[in-house]
């Protein structure tokens, strides 16, 4: 059997031994890859494998190992014994090695290892290493790991929370865009009550919502992330450009300039902001953003672009 992060436990039940490998894997989530896991067989009573991911370094599998053996909550008197090709140290590199606690250790910070060859060493978790005295010799288990049957799968939990954040992150924004709409209608049904009566402030109001409009939209960059939510702006933004074709045939005696520059904004950026914005992405693998924090050193290119590209186009229609 290919001895690569294998790791045999003998004298704990299969319930225990799982509920460890739970906690090791909700502790260590955030350092191992969204795909991660952990293969667990059966090999008779009170005694499971571990086939650990092959991606695991010998860091944390030394981690694993000690884990394992001593975990929190978890009350059982269990041998664990992990065998792995050394990369982490000169010493071990390349070879077969055996990890495991010593019984007699109290400090709980380290790992002891033998190698093939029968040189044993003692690895600390501040990453250092020196020689160890112990009667332990290379044991490598003689099993296949087919022959035992189908594993149980353990995933790590990130891949999950990446979901909950995403979902999370979907809702928050449904909810802005909610808003945004319900904001949305609620001035244009106030300019449409007022178009006639109170013409100006009717004019003024619409314009006053295309620029606001324009402000949610630039601030508002991950709502605009969402393609559902996207298309729900983009339809406000033609509902107003609409609205606003309408106020100008209506009465002739209004300000078209304002009128035409308030409603068509909208519908202009959006029509500049995703284009610009998947050409970004597609450039640096990375969502364009408007924070003031730059993580980037070309979102502010980004964001002059995105300023100045609607705003020529605006002002070409509106002359």
């Amino acid at each position: 059997m290919e001895a690569n992060n294998i790791i045999t436990i003998a004298g704990g039940t299969y319930g225990d031994v799982k509920k460890a490998l739970k906690q090791w894997l909700r502790i260590y989530s955030n350092d191992l890859p969204e795909d991660f896991q952990l293969q667990m067989f059966k090999n008779g009573q009170r005694q499971q494998i571990i086939k650990a991911d092959d991606r695991l370094d010998n860091e944390k599998f030394f981690y694993l190992v000690n884990y394992l053996k001593y975990p929190e909550n978890i009350n059982y008197k269990v041998i664990v014994d992990g065998f792995t090709i050394g990369k982490l140290f000169p010493q071990l590199l390349d070879r077969q090695i055996q990890v495991y606690v010593s019984e007699t250790d109290s400090s709980g910070d380290n790992v002891l290892v033998v190698t093939a060859g029968n040189e044993k060493f003692k690895i600390g978790f501040d990453n250092t290493i020196c020689s160890a005295d112990d009667r332990r010799t290379y044991a490598p288990p003689s099993l296949i790991l087919a022959d035992l049957g189908n594993p149980e799968i353990i995933k790590s939990s990130k891949s999950a929370n990446i979901l909950k954040q995403k979902k999370n992150g979907f809702e928050a924004a449904a909810s802005r865009n909610k808003l945004l709409l319900y904001l949305a209608i609620g001035f244009v049904s106030l300019s449409f009550l007022t178009v006639n009566t109170y013409r100006e402030f009717s004019v003024q109001l619409t314009f006053v919502l295309g620029l606001g409009l324009v402000a949610w939209f630039f601030t508002d960059y991950e709502m605009l992330q969402y393609d559902k939510l996207f298309s729900y702006c983009l339809l406000a933004a033609i509902g107003l450009a609409v609205y606003g074709y309408w106020i100008e045939g209506k009465n002739h005696m209004v300000d078209h300039k304002l009128v035409k520059f308030g409603t068509l904004y909208p519908v202009v950026f959006l029509g500049t902001q995703k284009p610009l914005r998947l050409i970004f992405l597609r450039l640096f693998s990375a969502e364009p953003t408007t924070e003031k924090h730059f993580t980037a050193f070309w979102q502010p290119l980004y964001i002059f672009f995105l300023v100045i590209l609607p705003m020529i186009t605006i002002i070409l229609l509106t002359v």
